[in-house]
């Protein structure tokens, strides 16, 4: 979703290290911890992974964003 978003606001497909570190920096605290909570996970497999429910919270914001867009767009 990082990637999706990064794309929607650039116009460009970055890797998904580079579109995270992005995310962690640019949204809301919500989503940037969620997002820092997601990448450890990753590198470290002994960390708890993020609920189901947040993980879809983010993924509805983020199609919200990219229906905000089209909707200027048009």
């Amino acid at each position: 979703m990082c990637r999706a978003l990064y794309t929607l606001t650039f116009g460009e497909l970055v890797s998904k290290r580079m579109a995270a570190e992005w995310a962690r920096k640019a949204l809301p605290e919500q989503w940037s911890a969620l997002v820092a909570s997601l990448v450890a996970v990753r590198a470290d497999a002994t960390e708890a992974p993020a609920t189901i429910p947040d993980v879809l919270g983010f993924v509805e914001w983020v199609s919200e964003r990219a229906a905000q867009r089209q909707a200027r767009e048009d």
